[in-house]
């Protein structure tokens, strides 16, 4: 960062907060808690520069601007190939070899993806590092509140309680706002979400729904394809159960669960392998494999100076020790680091988010006690969503992190699912205390 950004960023600021008025009157979400929920995303994305600027001296963030930079040099040189450049991935422009030599991700699509993103903002913001994490902030504000719409629809009478969730939580504010390939991977998860719930199962506006699903399903097959292959399956129980729902005779209900059961799960086993098709790694009959490798790499390569490593065990790349280490996976996921395990300052963030994910489940496990716990979960077809969700992308990230710095960025899609489960399940039990 340098004297450009000390002069784009506040002058981005206040355009940007221009328009945001303007919505807020024509839209009529009018109150300081959306202005909350705005400024804390532009402030979120200006912390995670300044320490990446000043603590980490470096770091993905930067690494994805530096090649946003060439993209964008590129295409002031030599304007129809950095074009061509910006919307097509490997292809080598032989008129822009002194650009493509410094990517050294340019053969990562994964990557390049996130970087031809963030060169298409440096156009509207003379590609200052600032100017461009603000666009990303507001796609970080606009996944929330795709979130927060759907919720709202399902239980209107806990607005406040689901907006805090949707857009508050400091994880996701932190590392879902910035240049990061978290920030676009957990908005489109929340757009898929959101176009899945109006579209199929409200079925309103069919087509701009699907359209936006498509759209949506594309980036993030390409940047992270592991949280939409623990998604897909939620959404799929989600529909079916919500149909199922619809049956009012218990006889029908009886004789179709296990038939919607089954063509969900067929569903959701042809979606995911016609998706994995091209990628290897990801290939359902490679999955605990690509867990293992990934976690090894983090473990005892790039990640094992951070002081930040942790270990659930050894892992073989079989699905019997995949499974084995499911439940240590959600632990550390959802719960750890434990206050012991913190190394750093960073780590305090984490381990107090940890503590308060742990408390909340306690309480409301031992509040609602685990037969209305459970009685909740299976009458509410959104939990089971959230929950499956959640839970499924816990067991991923978990075994194939083993670093709690990674995993902070890696779980921050799943985090207000599963608080809304909660929350979802503490109300439901409450609701039938009071009627009784």
């Amino acid at each position: 960062m340098g004297f450009k950004d000390l002069l784009i960023f506040p002058i981005m600021v206040l355009i940007v907060f221009a328009i945001f008025h303007i919505w807020q009157v024509k839209s009529g979400n009018i109150g300081k808690r959306w202005k909350g929920a705005f400024f804390f995303k532009i402030f979120s994305t200006l912390f995670i520069g300044l320490l990446y600027e000043y603590y980490y001296k470096g770091g993905d963030t930067f690494n994805f601007f530096h090649h946003s930079k060439q993209i964008w040099l590129a295409t002031l040189d030599h304007p129809i190939s950095g074009i061509k450049m910006l919307f097509n991935h490997g292809v080598f422009y032989p008129e822009l070899s002194d650009y493509i030599v410094q990517m050294w991700w340019f053969k990562d699509e994964s990557s390049m993806m996130v970087a031809r993103i963030s060169a298409f903002f440096g156009f509207f913001c003379g590609h200052s590092y600032l100017g461009i994490s603000i666009f990303f902030a507001l796609i970080s504000f606009l996944a929330s509140m795709s979130i927060y719409r759907v919720f709202k629809h399902i239980k209107p009478e806990l607005d406040l309680e689901i907006f805090i969730i949707c857009f508050f939580i400091p994880s996701v504010g932190v590392w879902g706002s910035g240049l990061f390939k978290d920030t676009i991977s957990f908005a489109a998860a929340c757009f898929i979400i959101y176009g899945f719930y109006f579209g199929f199962i409200k079925r309103t506006r069919i087509v701009s729904n699907v359209i936006l699903i498509i759209v949506n399903t594309y980036f993030l097959s390409i940047i992270k394809i592991y949280i939409l292959i623990s998604l897909l399956p939620a959404l799929l129980i989600w529909v079916f159960i919500v149909n199922l729902s619809n049956i009012k005779s218990l006889a029908i209900k009886a004789i179709m669960a296990p038939l919607f059961v089954a063509i969900a799960g067929l569903a959701g086993f042809t979606i995911i392998s016609q998706i994995t098709s091209e990628n290897e790694r990801y290939a359902l009959s490679n999955i605990s494999n690509t867990a293992k490798i990934t976690a090894m790499d983090i473990y005892a390569g790039w990640g094992a100076g951070s002081g930040s490593a942790y270990y659930l065990g050894a892992q073989d790349g079989s699905i019997g020790n995949f499974v084995s280490l499911m439940p240590s996976a959600i632990v550390v996921t959802l719960f750890r680091p434990w206050p012991w395990e913190i190394n750093n300052v960073i780590m305090v963030l984490s381990a107090l988010e940890s503590f308060f994910f742990l408390v909340f489940t306690l309480f409301v496990v031992f509040k609602t006690k685990l037969r209305n716990f459970i009685r909740s979960i299976l009458s509410n077809p959104e939990i089971i969503f959230c929950l499956t969700f959640s839970i499924v992308l816990a067991i991923g990230v978990g075994i194939a992190s083993y670093n709690f710095g990674t995993l902070s960025r890696y779980k921050i899609p799943l985090m207000p699912f599963y608080l809304l489960a909660l929350l979802f399940i503490y109300r439901d039990y409450q609701r039938i205390r009071k009627r009784a």
